[in-house]
């Protein structure tokens, strides 16, 4: 039983590393796309989060596909936003070692929290929505819901951008706070979701 245990975890965990690792070949087809299209701020902001989206599109068709479960991950919702962590880490690394400046620090507070929060926004949608699902409540279509989900990302994103380039170092250290506590009140939104899918699946 045990040996069946660990070996889960270590599939699992291979799972997560290669979902990780895409991150950063996903990064390079985000600043191809950027670059060869010369975009401005607005669309770069939507071509980031729509390839973020598109992750989680992707994953809807995998388990389709693979009649909902991936035997290699315990829990494949999770599986997008693990990329999009690679992809935020690639990105914030390459300003750093391009840039290697006191002013990189302010990243840390305010460019990297904003892949983070996208990516728990997205991710709580679709867990939410696939809960809905299974319970039978399916209250909006999904692609209506991805969308919607999509241009609040890409508002958010373009606010922060375009704010950045106004904004003086105090405020930007300001709306690094908010992006802090937005990214931990994310992150226990998010957390109450998955409990409240467990629950679900175990019949409680």
């Amino acid at each position: 039983m045990n040996d069946t245990s660990n070996n889960n975890r270590i599939r699992s965990l291979s799972g997560y590393t290669a979902a990780f690792l895409l991150g950063f070949p996903l990064l390079l087809l985000v600043r191809l796309v950027e670059r060869s299209l010369r975009t401005n701020l607005l669309t770069s902001s939507m071509i980031e989060e729509g390839a973020k989206v598109c992750l989680f599109l992707a994953l809807c068709l995998f388990l389709r596909l693979a009649g909902g479960r991936i035997p290699a991950v315990k829990e494949p919702g999770l599986l997008p936003f693990v990329c999009i962590i690679g992809f935020a880490v690639g990105e914030n690394s390459l300003y750093f070692f391009s840039a290697p400046t006191t002013t990189i620090y302010q990243r840390l507070v305010y460019s990297y929290p904003l892949h983070l929060n996208t990516g728990l926004l997205y991710t709580w949608i679709f867990l939410s929505v696939r809960l809905h699902e299974r319970t039978g409540q399916r209250i909006f279509p999904r692609v209506l819901v991805a969308v919607f989900g999509a241009c609040i990302g890409t508002a958010y994103h373009f606010f922060l951008n375009v704010l950045a380039l106004n904004a003086t170092n105090p405020t930007v250290c300001l709306i690094g706070t908010a992006n802090i506590v937005a990214l931990i009140l994310l992150f226990l939104m998010l957390h109450r979701k998955r409990i409240e899918r467990s629950l679900i699946h175990a019949g409680l």
